[in-house]
């Protein structure tokens, strides 16, 4: 039958017709999700073998297999996992159908069926914002023809990198069919897969696969080779068809087919072993099915490439042991190496890793010269050591550790042994992968161990005297220099025990409660130990506890034990940690302390009053001798639960519980009475852990309890089963206030407002304060959401926060977040009529130029003026300052020119005095919001008669500052004949301002100046002329506001302009 990478493609244009009545595959309409299988309706064959069933995947591909595990979003027709293949992949990538729809249907009649799956508005990738492909996957019945179709949807693919094709059911260089790109004219190719695909197909593009006819004799397929050893390998392949025997030739790498070995399999088999091979070469293979006369011969399928094991060493097994001397020093190492080493024995379940199962093992061999000895391993990979007694055929294993790449290795002191009797020590990589070449060198030593101490093992335990109460009065030192590993009893179930320990034995007292800690002592080094306490007999221990680090004195051991046999004796076995330091010194207690009475909370009616308060004051509680009340709710289901109980009132619907235990607890609140309880909260607090639970929900005024008991089947000793408890207000008890803001600014007050309601006897307080000054102020005792701040100073910003006072049960509320805001301007002095300024008319109508603000001014309403409102411009709350001119006699007209924004509305009033009977002149105004009135010029007034001016902005709310008055004219004197001066923009703004000069005659060079109202110079400039005329810009740039008159001199004579700068 066909294989894939035979399978001819036609591409062509066709017509997209989406799926209608389909079964709707709503499993896969998400991201990364595959189906269970699916009924083709018929069978399909694919790959050369027939198939009935399909999953399908989200990510574009249909899979023949039985069950796929992954929805394998990674394209990759080559190599995907075996459990997904053979498959089809109209487009594989990591798309989404969340947006779409998937469905399948089979029509047409047998023997012509077809099967269309539809993957719908599908987004490509699964990151794009929108739909953006249809495409379906049709297969034929009889023709076995594979065909895609595709449909452009709106959306844009987001990083695409697809791959479309064929995969069968091998892996590798053909056993798939990938296609070159996604255009109306694909390549194919089964050597390299393109998964770069980024461009939609074309709306009805078709490719189509069609099966290539079978080969009378089929060629063998997916060449593989298994079971690699130093002289033999096997050969497998895969073949639909043929039903011949296979010629199977293989030599060395680069051999020629015809000149090598060749050996023949039966017909039906996948697989034949070569045997006779040489260590350490690399081979080639080929594999051809013979058929007979009628069908010949298959094409000849290979190379596959292999190559060798090394030689196992001579060490290989038991009997090739290698001898180790005993030496006094380990300066001359034995060493040997694992390279190409077998298994004798299964890993020593002992020692290792869990995982590895697999134990290439060598073999070394010493003779023991005394009854201790030290073994130390070192190699160039991580591994086992495993010393073991008695014959090759039986032997045991007395000890066996790791030990790690690298110079330190491991040393394990081996006690119990007999002097002239043989023992082994076998060494295997602690791996499933076998050591590379250059990492697979071992050495071993073996040097008589340092004298053991004299309780080296449990028949010779020192006997330790018990401490009375919390101290201890007798210490005992020792040290385990020279100890060895106790053989025939357990190695130890905690603190990484690798051989070296000594023993002591106790005498429990008549309470059966005994503490056991090592400790330090001053100088050693060591500061790390293991323990374990037994019961029974040496021949016949039984482990009640082993500690590696619970004492408080750093990582030493510490076990607490109630409840021994009292006259019984206890055996205690302690060792350092992983073996470290062996030659220093430890220290041992042994201690008994009378458990306390039972506590007097064991049930619920005898609970302990804790009260709500919102400064912790912990009660303090222990769980020994307490009996269970009820069944958990939570925590271990192993965990008995032996509780005590303590109740409170509650102040408020949320209270903080904080337990602090030296034990893992469990901690539950009820409501209800005893004989009634319902659990409304239950946590489980891990041991030291001081963090408050928060039980909502509660009535304030109504009593609740507390039940705690442990989270832990292990006996809690005396020392530990204590805890602490206390009850707050929940966070949040107190409201904090909300919506903090300001109303009514003026220049000296502001009213502030806030939301939140008060309870009987609670207050707010407000805090408020110059923000970036120092120092505050405190408002309290407030009784509604409001207050206002007055003696403020103008101009200032302010901040503020409020606090709620909930009283002494519930405490304050946290602050509010601060808000600020800024006091108004205060009023200029001549902000009225009563206070304007005088300003002095001379004999041609002008005013001095005068520097001015409204800025922090208000409307004026004396006299009448709220009455002639509107002026000139739509306000009706101009904010103005105001100004008085008395016309000199004769006088019947005033120049006035203002500048400046604020400046926009500039009104004329007699009045019989600055506060009554004002009467409106005239009114100009610059035309808009935020304009300067610019020059004006009055006329028909009255000689000898006071006017009132008031200056304002056009609008209400136009922007109040600083602006100049006075009189003006653009003209001025000009002395230089038959020249023009002209200066623009005039008012001038941003930082230039052109002077434009012309009709200057022969002048070459000249100098401007600007004056300021006070006559000083404030800029002055060179001006250079060319052919009589000049254009320079003049840098205005960090001046003030107001009129400046410009002089320019040349040639011995001045010209001036007035300008204003905004």
């Amino acid at each position: 039958m066909a294989q894939v990478d035979t399978y001819t493609l036609t591409p062509s244009q066709g017509t997209y017709v989406p799926l209608s009545g389909g079964t709707p595959l709503a499993d896969i309409q998400d991201d990364d999700e595959v189906s269970a299988p699916i009924q083709l309706g018929f069978t399909f064959v694919f790959d050369g073998t027939p198939y009935t069933q399909a999953s399908i995947s989200s990510n574009g591909w249909l899979s023949f297999a039985t069950a796929p595990s992954s929805s394998y979003l990674g394209n990759d027709l080559d190599n995907v996992d075996a459990d997904a293949r053979p498959l089809v992949a109209p487009l594989w990538d990591d798309m989404d159908g969340d947006s779409g729809t998937a469905s399948y249907t089979t029509t047409g009649t047998a023997p012509n069926r077809v099967f269309t799956m539809e993957w719908k508005n599908w987004k490509w990738r699964y990151t794009a914002a929108a739909p953006v492909i249809s495409f379906q996957v049709k297969l034929y019945e009889t023709s076995n023809r594979v065909e895609f179709i595709y449909q452009q949807e709106a959306g844009a693919p987001a990083t695409p990198s697809a791959s479309i094709g064929l995969t069968g059911t091998g892996s590798g260089v053909g056993s798939f069919l990938s296609l070159s790109n996604a255009s109306s004219a694909p390549t194919t190719s089964s050597t390299t897969e393109t998964t770069t695909i980024a461009t939609k197909p074309a709306t009805g593009q078709v490719y189509a696969f069609v099966p290539a006819p079978p080969a009378a004799c089929p060629a063998p397929r997916n060449l593989t080779v298994s079971g690699i050893s130093s002289n033999t390998a096997t050969i497998n392949w895969t073949v639909v068809g043929g039903g011949g025997t296979f010629s199977v030739e293989y030599g060395p790498t680069g051999f020629q087919p015809g000149q090598g070995t060749v050996v023949t399999a039966t017909a039906g088999s996948t697989s034949r072993a070569l045997t006779g091979l040489t260590p350490s070469t690399a081979y080639q293979a080929y594999v051809t099915q013979v058929c007979g006369s009628a069908a010949g011969n298959s094409t000849r399928t290979g190379p596959v490439a292999f190559t060798t094991m090394v030689a196992p060493p001579a060490n290989d097994n038991c009997a090739g042991a290698i001898n180790v001397p005993v030496t006094t020093a380990c300066t001359s190492p034995t060493t040997g190496t694992v390279l190409g080493a077998t298994q004798t024995l299964a890993p020593t379940g002992s020692c290792g890793s869990t995982s590895t199962t697999i134990a290439n093992d060598v073999w070394f061999r010493f003779t023991a010269s005394a009854t201790s000895h030290d073994i130390t391993v070192t190699g160039q990979f991580s591994g086992v050591v495993d010393v073991r007694s008695g014959g090759c055929t039986a032997t045991t294993s007395l000890i066996c550790n790791t030990f790690t790449s690298g110079t330190a290795g491991r040393t394990l002191r081996v006690g119990g042994l007999v002097a002239n009797q043989e023992y082994f020590v076998r060494v295997y990589a602690n791996s499933n992968t076998a050591p590379s070449a250059t990492s697979s060198g071992v050495t071993v030593c073996v040097v008589p161990s340092p004298p053991p101490p004299a309780n080296d093992d449990c028949a010779s335990a020192q006997v330790l005297q018990v401490s009375n109460g919390n101290t201890c009065t007798t210490r005992t030192r020792f040290t385990i220099s020279g100890a060895s590993s106790s053989l025939g009893v357990p190695a130890p179930s905690c603190a990484n025990y690798q051989g070296g320990d000594v023993w002591f034995s106790v005498v429990v007292p008549a309470n059966g409660a005994l503490t056991f800690e090592t400790d330090s002592v001053g100088g050693s080094s060591i500061t790390d130990t293991g323990m374990e306490i037994y019961s029974g007999t040496c021949g016949n221990l039984t482990s009640i506890e082993c500690d590696d680090d619970d004492s408080p004195n750093g990582t030493f051991s510490y076990i607490d034990r109630t409840g021994l046999t009292p006259g019984s004796t206890i055996y205690v076995r302690v060792w350092v940690y992983n073996n470290a330091q062996p030659s220093g010194r430890i220290a041992i207690c042994v201690r008994s302390v009378s458990p306390p009475p039972p506590p007097t909370n064991d049930e619920c009616a005898t609970a302990i009053t804790v009260q709500s308060a919102l400064t912790c004051s912990p009660t303090s509680g222990y769980i020994t001798g307490a009996t269970q009340s009820q069944a958990a709710n939570c925590g271990s289901s192993s965990a008995p639960v032996n509780d005590v109980w303590y109740k409170f009132t509650a102040v408020s619907s949320a209270q903080d519980i904080l337990l602090t235990p030296q034990f893992s607890a469990v901690m539950e609140v009820f409501s209800g009475a005893c004989g009634s309880l319902t659990s409304i909260s239950c946590a489980t607090v891990s041991s030291g852990n001081g963090t408050a639970r928060t039980v909502t929900n509660l009535t304030a005024g109504q009593q609740y309890y507390i039940r705690v008991y442990a989270n832990t089947s292990t006996t809690i000793p005396v020392a530990q089963a204590v805890f602490t408890l206390c009850v707050k207000p929940g966070a949040g008890s107190c409201a904090t206030p909300t919506l903090p803001a300001t109303t009514t600014i003026t220049a000296n007050s502001a009213t502030l407002t806030w939301a939140g309601a008060l309870g009987a006897g609670e207050t707010f307080s407000v805090v408020y304060r110059v923000r970036n000054g120092s120092g505050s102020t405190t408002v309290s005792g407030l009784t509604a959401a409001t207050t206002t701040l007055s003696n403020l100073q103008p101009n200032t910003e302010y901040c503020f926060t409020v606090t709620k006072n909930c009283g002494a049960a519930l405490g304050n509320s946290t602050a509010t977040a601060e808000t600020c805001f800024q006091t108004m301007m205060g009023a200029p002095a001549n902000d009225d009529p009563c206070g304007a300024v005088t300003l002095t008319v001379n004999s041609n109508g002008q005013l001095p130029v005068t520097q001015s603000t409204n800025a922090g001014s208000l409307t004026s309403t004396v006299g009448g003026l709220a009455n002639l409102l509107p002026a000139c411009s739509p306000s009706l709350s101009p904010k103005d300052v105001w100004f008085r001119v008395a016309l000199p006699a004769g006088q019947t007209s005033l120049n006035v020119s203002l500048s400046g924004a604020p400046a926009g509305m500039i009104r004329l009033f007699t009045a019989a005095s600055c506060s009554t009977s004002f009467v409106q002149v005239d009114c100009r105004t610059g035309g808009a919001a935020n304009t300067s009135a610019g020059p004006q010029v009055f006329t028909g007034l009255t000689g000898g008669q006071t006017y009132y001016i008031a200056v304002s902005g056009y609008g209400t709310n136009d922007t109040q500052g600083a602006f100049v008055i006075g009189s003006a004219s653009t003209a001025a004197h000009n002395a230089l004949a038959g020249s023009e001066l002209s200066v623009f923009p005039n008012p001038a703004h941003g930082g230039t301002l052109t002077l434009r000069l012309n009709g200057a005659g022969a002048a070459q060079n000249g100098q401007a100046q600007l004056i300021n109202s006070l006559g000083q110079v404030v800029r002055k400039q060179p001006v250079t002329i060319r052919n009589g005329a000049a254009e320079q810009q003049l840098v205005i740039e960090g001046l003030s506001r107001g009129l400046y008159t410009l002089r320019l001199e040349v040639a011995g004579s001045a010209m001036t302009r007035t300008i204003v700068v905004e």
